[in-house]
C-alpha cells in the first residue's frame, strides 16, 4: 500500500513518491516601510529586500525562493507591505 500516492505531474511526466524530511515555519509581522526581511534558522542569516526592487537573476541563495514568490505576488497585483521576521 502506498500512503503517499502516485500521480502524473502537469508535464505528463511520472513522479516517484518519496517522503521528504524538510519543513518550513513562517512567522509574519507587519512593518511600515517597503522592506521584506526574512530569517533562516538553519543558516542563522537575515536578508532584506526592497519590495520595489525584487527583480534579478537567482543568486543560488536560500532567500531566492522568498524573493521570487514576493515578486510574482507583486507582479500579479497583490499589494505587499514590508514584513519583519519574528525570531
Amino acid at each position: 500500500m502506498n500512503l503517499i500516492g502516485e500521480h502524473t505531474d502537469y508535464n505528463d511526466g511520472f513522479v516517484m513518491p518519496a517522503a521528504i524530511d524538510f519543513y518550513s515555519y513562517a512567522a509574519i509581522g507587519e512593518r511600515a516601510d517597503q522592506t521584506l526581511s526574512v530569517y533562516s534558522e538553519q543558516f542563522h542569516q537575515s536578508v532584506e529586500f526592497s519590495i520595489a526592487h525584487l527583480a534579478g537573476p537567482p543568486r543560488k541563495h536560500w532567500s531566492d525562493y522568498v524573493r521570487g514568490v514576493a515578486a510574482v505576488l507583486r507582479d500579479e497585483g497583490y499589494p505587499l507591505k514590508g514584513r519583519k521576521p519574528c525570531h
